[in-house]
């Protein structure tokens, strides 16, 4: 790890308006002040703790930080491998801002990024302030710092060309399993099927090497997602099986997501009863899904049951549909989908000129706010309502371009 103690020095002498004359004064000449600052010296514990003190800082030193830096690789390796990581946390946050004026500067700001970026408490405004924070120490990163650091940056741009540069800057300091995943995500929610196809192959292949279980299931799970919005039902299929067996006596949510995109593609292509075998297996084990989990079910079903003629199982599920849209944050545009979706149960839909409203409307918003996946979803109705008002142009336009 190298030594950012000179570029903390020099950030909080220029915030205090010191000069390196002031600053130094009494403690070492000016020339080796400025290497301090530099990195070019790794000082002794006694002129950093004599500099910051000039500073009116307090300063955590080496025997204060002990062996700290382990609770820091154990957080960011727990990272890499999805490992729980509340034990360690609290063990960092016992000392927490301290940190912020010691060697482990770095780390605990890293550490501060990516506790902002949590899916629990997302603080993506708070996150970038954090980076902004860490540019200053840049030149003296380590290649693992470098790492994260990117990783960061590609987690909280939101120009898709800039997460591929960042991940690609990251890709450079280090090759594993962690980053083949977030490519496939980024790739994923914009459509870019076959450039995550390869991932796939290659997190496999480091799940592997790594001893990653997470990471072989995943490669997996993404191959599901990936021959899904394809459409490719004999691919979709197969690793939907390898799936099965790799995780037999796991709860459903381990499962959840290949089960969904089995389901939901074969209602897309129309085959309802073979759909219906897929979703229903996920209302086994409900109480391990999130609310948003549960209206993906039940308003998948209720379109089934509609399809398939069966108003009454189609209305009871929507009815349960509602409720959890109704908790959701976005629950105006959800309850709009249900509204939608009621409107199937009559069977002259199509010349409701309401649902066509609806579901363009539906249409407009995912295109706007979902992941590529949910829009191929919410196109088959799209296209459906097109060709019933002859808007064939438009119809067979969106058509060609699911199908590339």
């Amino acid at each position: 790890m190298k030594n950012n103690i000179g570029n903390l020095i020099k950030q909080n002498r220029l915030l205090q308006n010191f000069s390196q004359e002031t600053l130094c004064k009494d403690i070492c000449v000016v020339s080796y002040l400025s290497k301090i600052e530099n990195g070019l010296v790794s000082p002794n514990e006694e002129i950093i703790q004599l500099l910051f003190k000039q500073l009116n800082i307090d300063y955590l030193n080496k025997e204060e930080i002990g062996n700290d830096i382990k609770l820091f690789e154990q957080y960011f390796d727990n990272l890499i491998f999805f490992t729980d990581n509340s034990k360690i946390i609290e063990s960092i946050n016992i000392k927490g801002e301290l940190y912020r004026n010691s060697s482990l500067c770095v780390w605990y700001e890293l550490f501060l990024v990516y506790e902002k970026t949590e899916e629990i408490s997302v603080d993506f405004d708070g996150a970038k302030k954090q980076l902004n924070q860490l540019d200053k120490y840049h030149h003296n990163f380590d290649q693992m710092q470098k790492f994260f650091f990117y990783l960061a940056k590609a987690s909280i741009s939101e120009d898709f060309d800039e997460q591929i540069e960042s991940l690609n800057n990251a890709l450079v300091c280090f090759d594993c399993s962690y980053i083949s995943i977030i490519f496939i995500e980024k790739y994923m929610f914009v459509g870019k099927v076959q450039q995550a196809l390869l991932y796939c192959a290659k997190l496999l292949n480091q799940g592997i090497k790594e001893g990653n279980f997470y990471a072989i299931y995943t490669s997996s799970l993404w191959e599901v997602s990936c021959y899904s919005q394809l459409q490719n039902i004999e691919l979709m299929l197969k690793a939907h099986n390898k799936n099965v067996n790799l995780c037999r006596n796991h709860h459903m949510d381990t499962l959840w997501v290949s089960y969904y995109n089995c389901g939901a593609t074969l209602l897309e292509l129309k085959m309802y009863d073979k759909a219906l075998d897929y979703i229903i297996c996920l209302k086994k084990d409900e109480s391990v899904l999130s609310d948003y989990e549960k209206y993906s079910i039940y308003h998948k079903l209720s379109i089934i049951y509609y399809k398939l003629n069966d108003t009454i199982q189609g209305d009871n599920h929507l009815i349960i549909a509602r409720q959890y849209a109704a908790l959701l944050d976005n629950n105006e545009i959800n309850l709009k989908f249900c509204d939608m979706i009621a409107m199937l149960s009559n069977k002259s839909y199509l010349n409701n000129n309401d649902y066509h409203s609806l579901v363009e409307e539906i249409y407009i918003y995912t295109k706007k706010n979902h992941s590529y996946g949910f829009l191929q979803f919410i196109e088959t109705f799209y296209i459906e309502s097109l060709i019933s008002k002859r808007r064939y142009k438009e119809a067979l336009f969106l058509s060609n371009s699911k199908n590339v």
